[in-house]
C-alpha cells in the first residue's frame, strides 16, 4: 500500500512540474512579448512570404499544363499584283485551320512540382531557422542590457567609495597628514572609474536601440521593468531543465537545411536528364477551299492530324555538361551536409563544456573569492583608518574586489550567453515553433 501511494505522490508531483512549466511559459511576460514580435517583425514577414510564394508556385505547378495552340493559314492561293487574294483560281487554295497541343516528356512536370514541394520545405526550415535566430538575438540583447546595467550599478557603488578617499585624501593632503601622492593616485582612480561609467552608459543607450528595432514593432519600448528580467531568466532556465535527454543533432534547422539540399539537386539532375527525351505535339487541322467553276474536283475540305516532337540532337551532345555540373553541385551539398554533421556535435559537446566551466568558475568566485576579497577589504579599511597600510594597498584591495564583482557579472552573462546559443544550435528555444506560428500552413 505504501508503494503505490509513494507512486502516486510521483506522478502528481510529476503532472504538477509539467503543469507549472507550461504555464509559466504561456503566462511568462517575456514570451507574450517574444510572439507578438516574431508574427509582426518584418524579417519574419519576409520570410513568411517567401514560404508563401513557393506554396503558391507549388499550387500553380502542380495544375500546370502547356495551353494548346490555334492558328489559320492561307494555303496555295494565287496573288495577283493588285494586292488581292484570289481563292476560286486553284482546286488547291483555301483557308487551314488548326489546333495543336503540346505534350511534354511524361514525368517532367511532376518532377517539376516535386522539386518545388521539396522547396517549400526547405522554405519551412528557413523560417523556423529565422525564428530561433530571431530569438537567440533578442535574449543576447536582454542579457548584455541587465548586465551592464549591474555594472553600472555596481561602478556607481565604488565611484562613491573612491570620491570618499579623494576627499579624505585631500583632507590629510591639507592638513599635513598625508602626501600628495596619495591625492594624485586617488584622483586617478575616480577619473578612471568615472570614464568606464561613461562608457557602459553609452552601451546600455546602444542595447536599448538594438531592442527597439524589435520592440517598436509591438510599441514597447520601456526597459526599466524590475520584473521583466526576471521573466527572463525564467524562461532561459525553463527551457534549459527540460531540454530532452536524447535530443540530437538531426532534429536541428541547420542539419534539415543542410540535408534537404542533396535531396533538391538530386531531383534538379534527375530533371536535367529530361533534356535527352522529346517533347511532342498533337496537331489536327482542317482546310476548307473554294468553289471554281466548271471544275468538278473543286470546292472539296480536307482535314489532317498527326504527331510532331522534338529531336534531341544537340541537346544530346552539350546536355552531358549539364548534368555533371548538377552532379558536382550534389557532391557539394552532400560534403556540406557532412561538414554540418560534424560541426554541431563538435559545437554542441563544446557548449556543454564552456556551460560547466563557467558554472564551476561561477560558484568558484561567489562562494570563495567575493568573500575572500570583502574579508580583505573589510581588514584592509581598518588598517588604513589606523595607518597600518597606506593609500597605495588599500586602494589595490578596492580594486581587486571591484574587479572580481566585475568579473562575477560578466561570467554570468556569459553563463546565460552559451545557455542560450546551446538552446539555438539544438533547436530548443523556443517551446514550441507551431504555437509562434499561430497554426499558419
Amino acid at each position: 500500500m505504501k508503494y503505490y501511494i509513494f507512486i502516486l505522490i510521483i506522478i502528481l508531483y510529476i503532472n504538477t512540474n509539467i503543469l507549472y512549466s507550461k504555464e509559466s511559459i504561456d503566462n511568462n511576460a517575456f514570451y507574450l512579448d517574444l510572439k507578438a514580435i516574431l508574427e509582426n517583425h518584418p524579417k519574419i514577414q519576409s520570410q513568411t512570404m517567401s514560404l508563401a510564394y513557393k506554396l503558391e508556385e507549388y499550387r500553380y505547378k502542380k495544375t500546370y499544363y502547356p495551353d494548346p495552340r490555334f492558328g489559320i493559314m492561307w494555303s496555295t492561293v494565287p496573288y495577283n499584283k493588285k494586292l488581292k487574294f484570289e481563292f476560286d483560281k486553284s482546286p488547291m487554295s483555301g483557308i487551314e485551320y488548326s489546333l495543336i497541343q503540346p505534350i511534354p516528356t511524361p514525368g517532367k512536370l511532376t518532377l517539376e512540382s516535386k522539386i518545388t514541394e521539396k522547396e517549400i520545405e526547405l522554405e519551412r526550415i528557413k523560417l523556423a531557422e529565422e525564428y530561433n535566430k530571431t530569438t537567440e538575438k533578442i535574449l543576447m540583447l536582454w542579457v548584455s542590457y541587465y548586465a551592464s546595467k549591474e555594472l553600472d550599478l555596481i561602478l556607481n557603488q565604488y565611484y562613491d567609495k573612491f570620491k570618499t578617499l579623494t576627499e579624505s585624501s585631500k583632507a590629510k593632503y591639507t592638513t599635513g597628514k598625508g602626501n600628495y601622492t596619495d591625492l594624485s593616485k586617488a584622483i586617478l582612480l575616480e577619473n578612471k572609474l568615472k570614464e568606464e561609467r561613461i562608457a557602459i552608459k553609452g552601451n546600455i543607450e546602444n542595447l536599448k536601440e538594438n531592442l527597439n528595432y524589435y520592440y517598436s514593432i509591438i510599441n514597447k519600448t520601456n526597459y526599466e521593468e524590475s520584473t521583466y528580467y526576471d521573466s527572463i531568466k525564467q524562461y532561459i532556465e525553463l527551457l534549459y531543465k527540460t531540454l530532452p535527454e536524447n535530443h540530437t543533432i538531426y532534429e536541428t534547422t541547420y542539419y534539415n537545411l543542410a540535408k534537404i539540399l542533396p535531396e533538391i539537386d538530386e531531383k534538379k539532375i534527375q530533371l536535367q536528364k529530361y533534356e535527352y527525351y522529346p517533347d511532342f505535339e498533337l496537331f489536327l487541322s482542317y482546310r476548307e477551299t473554294k468553289k471554281i467553276p466548271d471544275d468538278p474536283k473543286s470546292g472539296e475540305n480536307f482535314m489532317s492530324a498527326g504527331i510532331s516532337f522534338r529531336i534531341p540532337l544537340w541537346s544530346a551532345l552539350s546536355n552531358p555538361k549539364a548534368v555533371q555540373s548538377q552532379e558536382l553541385n550534389l557532391k557539394k551539398t552532400k560534403f556540406d551536409l557532412a561538414e554540418v554533421e560534424l560541426n554541431l556535435k563538435t559545437r554542441l559537446k563544446e557548449l556543454n563544456i564552456e556551460i560547466q566551466t563557467l558554472k564551476n568558475r561561477q560558484d568558484l568566485y561567489k562562494n570563495v573569492l567575493i568573500p575572500q576579497a570583502e574579508l580583505s577589504f573589510n581588514s584592509g579599511l581598518q588598517n588604513y583608518m589606523v595607518g597600518k597600510i597606506d593609500f597605495e594597498g588599500f586602494s589595490l584591495i578596492l580594486m581587486d574586489l571591484l574587479n572580481l564583482e566585475k568579473e562575477y557579472i560578466n561570467l554570468r552573462k556569459e553563463l546565460d550567453v552559451k545557455i542560450i546559443e546551446y538552446l539555438q544550435f539544438s533547436n530548443h528555444i523556443l517551446p514550441e515553433i507551431h504555437q509562434i506560428q499561430g497554426g499558419r500552413q
